[in-house]
């Protein structure tokens, strides 16, 4: 309560103290008074429990105003970070793509490019990305591929070979998948 209410109160208080009740008008009047100085009391103690409450629910969505953009802004930053792997990913995905070269090198040195492959992947997919790597006869899809020297005049054209992985973050395509389509 604020130093002027207390100080109201008080002089009611007073008011009570120092008055002669012999009239019964007056002390309606006085009644009356008091209930009117304790309807604005009650008034202003309601108007701040609202406001508290109202305070209260916007500090409280504030808070996930704030958590929401967190996330997106840490989502951003794992897209681009993951984006600048993209040549890193490239790489690996061109050197183990020839398979009899690739099985031609020392098994000990593949076996170690493998595992940090790996790693690599199992970092971007803690970062909920993943690789798009279609098959061979799968359907094109714009939306995850695209076609390198479309010459196909199917109506129906199918992937034949992929040239370079797609990537995806959070179910968002970032790079779409280089493919070439079957003659």
């Amino acid at each position: 309560m604020s130093k002027n209410k207390n100080q109201e109160i008080d002089d009611s208080v007073e008011f009570l103290e120092d008055e002669d009740f012999s009239g019964e008008a007056s002390v309606d009047k006085k009644i009356k008074k008091l209930r009117d100085k304790l309807n604005a009391c009650e008034d202003e103690k309601k108007q701040n429990l609202e406001g508290w409450q109202r305070s209260k629910a916007d500090l409280i969505n504030f808070k996930k105003e704030v958590e929401e953009q967190k996330k997106f802004y840490m989502q951003l930053g794992h897209e681009s970070v993951i984006s600048d792997l993209l040549p890193v990913i490239d790489a690996f995905y061109s050197a183990m793509k020839n398979k009899e070269s690739w099985e031609s090198v020392d098994s000990n040195w593949r076996t170690g490019v493998e595992y940090i492959h790996n790693q690599l992947l199992k970092t971007i997919e803690e970062y909920d990305g993943s690789l798009i790597i279609p098959q061979s006869g799968d359907d094109l899809d714009d939306a995850v591929h695209d076609v390198s020297g479309d010459d196909s005049d199917d109506n129906d054209p199918k992937v034949a070979d992929v040239i370079r992985p797609g990537l995806k973050i959070n179910g968002k395509v970032i790079r779409t998948a280089l493919v070439k389509l079957q003659a």
